[in-house]
């Protein structure tokens, strides 16, 4: 019983500092990530950034370069990188709708691209 104490209360204590720190995220307080030029996964970790990141890449099929400049990720000088920019705002914004918040389904890239980097039309 002791054990389960001492471990409550460091989790409690963990939990108050976490809390208070800068750059914490704690009960929806968003973390800032130390990636520059970061305009949309704003209220995200760097790991949460990165995973989501590597889920893109998984739903499309492509790496990393296809949009991002290799040595330099910040950089905005690829059209893809600002139309992905863009599409990301879209699903969030679906995301937010009734038929999403309603549901236990999620608005992601798969949805419409369904594996592929350019859609060209719909069925």
């Amino acid at each position: 019983m002791h054990g389960r104490y001492m471990l409550g209360l460091g989790v409690a204590a963990f939990l108050t500092v976490a809390a208070i720190l800068p750059g914490s995220r704690v009960y929806g307080t968003p973390r800032q990530s130390g990636f520059r030029n970061i305009q949309v996964l704003t209220d995200m970790s760097e790991r949460d950034i990165q995973l989501t990141m590597q889920s893109w890449s998984r739903q499309f099929g492509v790496t990393c370069f296809e949009c991002h400049i290799q040595g330099d990720f910040a950089s905005d000088e690829r059209d893809r990188k600002r139309t992905a920019r863009r599409m990301a705002e879209m699903v969030r914004a679906l995301n937010q709708t009734p038929y999403f918040r309603e549901s236990s389904r999620e608005a992601d890239c798969f949805l419409c691209h369904q594996g592929s980097f350019v859609i060209t039309e719909f069925e």
